[in-house]
């Protein structure tokens, strides 16, 4: 009987403690990643901001067809994205995995000074619920999206100086 009750108290501190560490971390978690590009900004703007031109840069969507649904919401495979600001200097969307968190991502495109180039500046943000192991396993956001990140930004360079 003693144990019983010993299990069950240290179950209910592990419980509490997993429960409070859970709550010191954010609710919100950003990955970004940014990179130099030596072109000017009109080149790079339509590559961003058509959607259409996603699968030539962005790894994943290489096979996928994109299907407009409406004027702001596209189909690409499985992801739905939906556009909520698109201007010259920066492309805010949602995307909504089909068995995933809606994410936010930012697209910035940020001038050179002396017309050096550009910085394409990519983030993700998503919303974290309050449960212990969503928030635990949010730190593995930065381990598996930054390097995709990353990747997509080298191959919009690639694809940018290869072609004319």
């Amino acid at each position: 009987m003693r144990q019983i009750r010993f299990f069950l108290i240290s179950v209910l501190v592990l419980s509490l403690l997993l429960f409070g560490i859970g709550m010191l971390m954010p609710s919100r978690v950003v990955v970004s990643r940014a990179i130099d590009l030596p072109v000017a900004r009109t080149k790079v703007l339509p590559l961003l901001q058509n959607i259409q031109q996603w699968p030539l840069w962005m790894q994943g969507l290489d096979s996928s067809t994109v299907l407009m649904v409406n004027d702001s919401t596209y189909q690409l495979g499985k992801l739905r994205v939906n556009w909520i600001t698109r201007n010259d200097t920066m492309q805010l969307s949602e995307w909504h995995p089909e068995n995933g968190t809606v994410q936010i991502s930012t697209m910035q495109l940020i001038s050179i000074p002396a017309g050096q180039g550009c910085t394409v500046q990519w983030q993700f943000e998503q919303a974290v619920g309050w449960w212990p192991w969503e928030r635990l396993g949010s730190m593995m956001n930065e381990k598996i999206m930054g390097p995709q990140l990353q990747t997509n930004l080298q191959r919009l360079s690639d694809y940018l100086l290869t072609t004319p």
